[in-house]
């Protein structure tokens, strides 16, 4: 999903930040909009997991089209017309999260391709 940049975001990092800390904290960002929790330990690669597996699952309910997303976030989402995506266990790895994620994705897809 593209997202606009704001007019703040175009006068680049902070002074003590370098591009690398700007890219994470990007990253970050996109995920906690999303509703996911992160412990702030995660690193690069599993901050682009979890992106990646939030993508998948978003794309996997807007499969079901909008009746089968419309269910599903009624079910799931206090807010109407959000998804909702499932919450990260305390325990659980940003790995294992992305997983979860994604098997929930395969999932949809499935329920999605059998409507």
């Amino acid at each position: 999903m593209f997202e606009p940049a704001s007019d703040d975001s175009r006068q680049g990092p902070p002074p003590d930040e370098g591009p690398h800390e700007s890219r994470l904290a990007s990253r970050a960002a996109r995920l906690h909009k999303r509703g996911l929790d992160l412990s702030g330990e995660e690193s690069t690669t599993e901050l682009i997991q979890l992106l990646g597996a939030a993508e998948r699952f978003e794309a996997a309910v807007g499969a079901l089209g909008e009746n089968g997303a419309a269910r599903l976030s009624a079910i799931a989402s206090p807010q109407p017309g959000a998804i909702m995506i499932p919450p990260r266990a305390a325990d659980e790895s940003a790995r294992g999260y992305a997983v979860r994620l994604d098997r929930l994705a395969i999932r949809l897809q499935a329920l999605a391709e059998s409507e």
